[in-house]
């Protein structure tokens, strides 16, 4: 079955363990749609697979960033939404392991007071008589050689990469609240954007000023930022969004299927999916739809 693909395509690599999510059942069981969403916020929770108020509630603010184009001012009206219900989102995660410091300070701690029952023993023993060794016989030792001690092995460190990585596995970089990438040896694009997104095509959707354009793999704009949102290319096209409105654009940054939409997803096999007045269908590259009944 065809894996439908909303806004985004970034989801956390790791489930989150189970936790326990507070609130009124009937509450937790409500679809997001129900929330009063805009129609742009309940495609990017669609393409983050957030499909209940309890999938809101079981993340952390942190999470809701990892959807792609998932950002503040659309954190904020969820936000809104969600004490509107009485609910909120989880609290951010306490660190897994204690600082080194007082760690430190607790095996410390638990070492002096084990020492100290053997401490009292030895002084005891001190005070009794100690056997003499049996004396050694030199010549039974003679032509044998002492062993050495052993030394540790020292642990080899791993291997730094000796190639750059390829544009569509670059890493983002954040240096004072900008963004750039990195090729896993060195900063490629130095950080200048409010939000990149990895490279797709040999392009990749970058955010200025609140607005959304492209730039190519030297940093430069290939696609100047004019629009409200803009999706990575996917076999040629990419969904841009124009006021509350979303369409396709070409690499030439010719609109090639108008913005007429509520809610688009990428290409593939030469299909994308399309919602207009509630209702969704399936569109090719030539613009025709055929609406689901």
């Amino acid at each position: 079955m065809e894996q439908q693909r909303y806004y985004h395509r970034h989801h956390p690599k790791k489930p989150r363990e189970a936790v326990e999510v507070k609130g009124d059942k009937a509450v937790l069981a409500l679809p997001v749609e129900e929330l009063g969403l805009s129609e742009n916020v309940l495609a990017l929770l669609k393409n983050g697979r957030v499909a209940t108020v309890y999938d809101l509630c079981a993340r952390t603010e942190k999470d809701m960033y990892k959807i792609q184009t998932f950002g503040k001012k659309h954190l904020l009206e969820v936000k809104a939404k969600m004490k509107e219900k009485g609910v909120d989102f989880l609290p951010p995660l306490p660190p897994k392991n204690p600082p080194a410091e007082k760690a430190s300070e607790s095996v410390n701690a638990e070492a002096k007071q084990a020492a100290k029952p053997q401490k009292e023993a030895a002084r005891k023993d001190s005070k009794q008589p100690q056997p003499q060794p049996p004396k050694r016989d030199f010549l039974s030792d003679r032509g044998q050689k002492p062993e050495k001690p052993t030394a540790p092995k020292a642990k080899r460190d791993e291997p730094k990469p000796t190639l750059p990585l390829k544009p569509e596995e670059w890493k983002r970089v954040n240096k004072n609240g900008k963004w750039g990438f990195h090729d896993g040896l060195k900063t490629v694009i130095q950080p200048s954007f409010d939000e990149v997104f990895m490279f797709h095509e040999g392009f990749a959707s970058v955010e200025v000023n609140d607005k959304f354009g492209y730039i190519g793999e030297d940093g430069e704009w290939v696609i100047e930022p004019t629009y409200d949102c803009a999706m990575s290319f996917s076999e040629g096209l990419a969904s841009v969004q124009i006021g509350e409105k979303c369409g396709y654009i070409d690499k030439q940054n010719v609109l090639v299927i108008p913005c007429v939409y509520d809610a688009c997803t990428q290409f593939e096999n030469g299909r994308a999916k399309v919602k207009q007045d509630g209702s969704w269908g399936t569109i090719d590259k030539e613009g025709k739809t055929v609406w689901n009944k």
